[in-house]
């Protein structure tokens, strides 16, 4: 016994150093063992560990299938089966979690652990929207819990087949389980629960149009939280009354409940409730006439949704505003109609273009001159350009007809003639060179002024400076264009000198991986001109030394020349396969090809066509068989006129270079689902979403080094579904992918409140300004062209998980020390989450211990998943996060109000007043006494 218990500790360690979590461990391990002893040890320690990451918020007598010591191996067994499934459905694996219940399931000695596993399916089938299976399992709980007779335990999956109904957009049939769940509290005595279940009937009743009766039950919870003496919550219950009293036209009796909320939220600190309440009153004021008081009740609620970032309630105090003050301050107005306007979606935007027009009148003359100021600057700019062009042109002209001059009067041979054009290109690059480095800073400048300065100019200059800016950019991408063309021309004419080509830098990796991403960077610019563009190869991977700047240089002079001389409709194939010793590429098009004495010069510097309607330097393809002979390969050319034609490259395969440090991965099947390799270090977990496997190894190859976890989907609707599941800390994902983008998983993404933290990197062969502002728009943080450089690749990835970690230690440093997160450390999603968790607790702080599951399900989530969004947003588990709101509230009571120090415990739910001293001293320093005599010395 010894023994084994050893080896299972050094096998424990040894893979937590190798990055995988104890629990799993243990989990995998739990089979075996052959004795009762020790499986019973490993259960323990497995349920122990949960409870020690923060999984297990609750003593085993709280809920769910205890471990109970000397129990039979069944037990044994039935406990660590369901306690997985629990601990899996926290990381939203939900087809393990099946696998574990329905091996607990048999093992089930009594109805009421088969209603756990039933209601723990019911849970699972609820979240993947699969509605009718949850429905099935959730009514299988309800049966044994109308076996039990326990009107408490009854009212529970009466509760979760309400919400499904109403999720499903089904309130008539929720109707009648949130009452039949409101009748068996109500016997039961719990008021607590009957208070919360008559709000979701308001809801529900309120969702179906029946203001009356939602009116009835918001009544109701309101008069049954004010017997229990439940304060903090009476102002959202009026609030809510007012609610279906407004769609009933009673807007006085609406009024009144109003200005009694708004005073109990305001000494409860309840802002998210506050500011609802500040915009009913103010809508109801709008509609009496009283714009001015109204506008005042916009602008407290106004004040709060900005500085907490709640978009939804900043749009509805926008639009009160624009009411308010379209008479007394119609350009005020105006401004808060455009913010309104740049708030809602698309399906408000007919109705604000309406609001907006009859205001814009007033000022489109002002709108009109400034258009037409700017549009005298762009003319002047563009002309600007046009006078350089022009004088480059008139120059080149002028010493290509010097040189004309020059070789007619002279009657050199061929080979001077030859010498003296490399002389001459030469200079000339030269030349272009110095003035071109000279744009290229001073663009770089420009662009640099533009993005510190912009966002503090009013909007006439913030529009000049964006335009200006976006002009920097298109020089700078213009300029680098040339100096790269430039360079072509400079390394032909050096190397047609009889000097060597540099030494390529050469580095063991997966050229297929590598060509497929090249290839993959043209299917833009050949399917703008209805060209088919393919690549094939007779091997899925292949490790050898290449160099990744020469072979991308020789692909892209080939691919963009086979493009380019291919009419529409045509197409362009790009192969490879291993032939003995060497590594074979050819690149075919069917354009127009070439006779055989155009073929003989196709490799020579500055060789045209001289049928060519295409404009071009002639400088390709000499680069290309340069390029490959530095490589020590051959180059060879098949071509006919009106046929097309066939570039054969042969490169040598060697293994010489040095490899990288990463791990073998070759084994990874990355079309075969989500799969993760063994990591050390932070184990940060990355998700790619690649529709191409070579693409998607080569990215986790550049990355492997850097000890992260992998997985891997092929299109946005599965990268949707993964991030679900594993929720990593970064998004890798492609733009084009069947059936569902990267733009739209961007925006999926950010719209989902247990995704929006996760950082998003957008790899894609679509380069253009407007394709990079779309992916920006839809929720980007970052946007690599392909093929990428490892380097930036890497640093982007690092970056972004190190500033989410910063923000993470910011926000906590931000609660221990009792000031509200700067806007910029929590986004607005987690922000309002935060916020409705904060409110839910206080209003029922004073009851002292927390019903976690009740907890969560309110908040429309699972226990689990309470703690892993709270512990991914302030680095907090939901026990210690709520804890810190406790001694928030106690000390603001010790500062604010008189009230015993008993009396302060017992308003933050702490019975023991020894207890309630220690606490207090541990986290704060001093004891409630001390802490209250410092504030009345001051």
């Amino acid at each position: 016994m010894r023994k084994i218990c050893k080896i299972f500790i050094v096998f424990v360690c040894f893979n937590i150093v190798m990055g995988v979590s104890a629990e799993d461990v243990i989990l995998s391990a739990i089979d075996a063992y052959d004795t009762a002893e020790d499986k019973r040890a490993a259960g323990e320690r497995f349920i122990s560990l949960l409870k020690e990451d923060g999984f297990i918020d609750i003593d085993e007598t709280d809920g769910g299938i205890p471990l109970k010591p000397g129990a039979p191996q069944d037990s044994i067994d039935l406990a660590v089966w369901y306690w997985s499934g629990e601990y899996l459905y926290d990381l939203q694996d939900y087809d393990r979690v099946k696998y574990y219940i329905n091996k607990a399931l048999p093992l089930c000695n009594n109805e009421e652990q088969r209603a756990d596993c039933y209601s723990l399916l019911s849970i699972i089938h609820f979240r993947k929207a699969e509605y009718a299976v949850a429905i099935y399992y959730a009514k299988k709980t309800l049966e044994i819990y109308r076996k039990s007779g326990d009107k408490s335990r009854i009212s529970s999956p009466l509760n979760t087949i309400s919400a499904i109904y109403l999720a499903a957009k089904q309130p008539e049939q929720a109707e009648k389980y949130i009452l039949e769940a409101i009748e068996n509290s109500t016997a039961a005595a719990d008021t607590n629960r009957v208070a919360i279940q008559c709000g979701i009937a308001s809801e529900i009743y309120h969702a179906m149009g029946k203001n009356e009766r939602a009116l009835e039950y918001a009544t109701q919870a309101y008069t049954l939280d004010s017997i229990r003496g439940n304060h903090a919550k009476l102002g959202i219950r009026l609030s809510q009354m007012a609610t279906p009293q407004i769609g009933l036209g009673m807007t006085a009796e609406a009024e009144a409940l109003l200005k009694k909320a708004i005073p109990l939220l305001e000494q409860y600190n309840q802002i998210v409730s506050l500011a609802i309440c500040y915009n009913q009153m103010g809508a109801l004021l709008n509609m009496k006439g009283a714009h001015t008081l109204a506008a005042e009740y916009y602008q407290k609620s106004l004040d709060i949704s900005t500085e907490r970032r709640d978009l939804y309630s900043e749009s509805i105090s926008r639009l009160g505003m624009c009411e308010a003050l379209k008479e007394s301050n119609p350009r005020e107005a105006l401004n808060h109609l455009n913010r309104y306007a740049e708030l809602k979606d698309s399906l408000y935007q007919q109705d604000m273009k309406k609001a907006i027009q009859e205001y814009d009148a007033k000022f489109r003359n002002e709108e009109l001159a400034m258009q037409n100021r700017h549009e005298k600057i762009e003319k002047q700019q563009i002309l600007i350009v046009a006078i350089a062009v022009v004088s480059i042109l008139l120059i080149f002209m002028a010493f290509l007809f010097y040189r004309y001059l020059l070789r007619k009067k002279r009657q050199m041979m061929q080979k001077e003639l030859l010498e003296s054009k490399e002389i001459f290109f030469t200079n000339i690059t030269h030349e272009f060179r110095t003035p071109l480095t000279v744009i290229q800073a001073a663009a770089q400048d420009i662009l640099a002024s533009c993005s510190t300065t912009g966002s503090s100019d009013s909007e006439p200059e913030a529009k000049k400076s964006q335009e200006l800016c976006e002009n920097a950019q298109d020089i700078i991408r213009n300029g680098e264009s040339l100096l790269s063309l430039i360079n072509e021309i400079l390394e032909v004419a050096r190397l047609s000198s009889g000097k060597t080509l540099s030494s390529p830098a050469m580095q063991h990796a997966d050229i297929v991986a590598y060509i497929t991403m090249t290839c993959q960077s043209f299917k833009p610019l050949a399917e703008a001109k209805d060209i088919c563009l393919s690549y094939a190869t007779s091997c899925e991977e292949y490790e050898m030394d290449f160099s990744p700047d020469y072979i991308k240089k020789i692909l892209q002079n080939l691919i963009s020349n086979a493009v380019k001389y291919s009419e529409p409709g045509g197409s362009v194939e790009i192969s490879s396969r291993v032939s003995g010793d060497n590594f074979v590429l050819t690149v075919s098009d069917q354009g127009i090809g070439m006779d055989e004495k155009a073929a003989e010069k196709a490799f020579q510097p500055f060789f045209r066509v001289a049928d060519s309607k295409e404009v071009g330097t002639g400088v390709g393809l000499s680069v290309v068989k340069l390029s490959v002979e530095a490589l020590g390969g051959t180059i060879s050319l098949d071509t006919a006129p009106g046929k097309g034609s066939t570039f054969t490259i042969s490169l040598p395969i060697t293994h010489n270079a040095e490899p990288q440090s990463i791990k073998d991965i070759n084994s990874v099947e990355v079309d075969a689902g989500v799969q993760e390799v063994e990591v050390t270090g932070d184990g940060a977990k990355i998700l790619i979403v690649e529709d191409t496997p070579e693409v998607a190894k080569y990215i986790q190859k550049q990355l492997s080094h850097d000890n992260y976890a992998f997985y891997f989907a092929k299109n946005g609707e599965e990268g949707l579904r993964q991030a679900l599941e594993v929720q990593p800390d970064i998004i890798i994902t492609d733009v084009m992918m069947p059936v569902s983008d990267g733009y739209e998983l961007s925006r999926k993404v950010r719209e989902n409140e247990m995704l929006c933290h996760i950082p998003i990197i957008m790899v894609t062969a679509k380069i253009t300004h407007e394709s990079r502002v779309r992916g920006l728009e839809a929720g980007a943080d970052a946007y690599l062209e392909k093929p990428f450089h490892e380097d930036e690749l890497r640093v982007r990835v690092g970056k972004l998980i190190e500033h989410n970690r910063r923000l993470r230690e910011l926000y906590s440093q931000a609660i221990e020390c009792d000031e509200a997160p700067k806007a910029k450390e929590v986004s607005a999603a987690d922000s309002e989450f935060l916020g409705r968790v904060t409110e839910k607790f206080q209003a029922s702080m004073a009851d002292g211990k927390i019903d976690y599951d009740a907890f969560a399900s309110d908040l429309c989530i699972t226990r689990v998943q309470l703690n892993r969004k709270i512990k991914a947003i302030t680095g907090y588990t939901t026990t210690e996060y709520l804890l810190l709101l406790r001694l928030k509230h106690a000390k603001e009571l010790l500062k604010t109000t008189d009230l015993p120090i008993v009396e302060v415990a017992l308003e933050c739910g702490v019975d023991n007043i020894s207890y309630f001293g220690s606490l207090f001293k541990k986290h704060v320093g001093v004891t409630p006494m001390q802490y209250r005599g410092k504030i009345d010395n001051r």
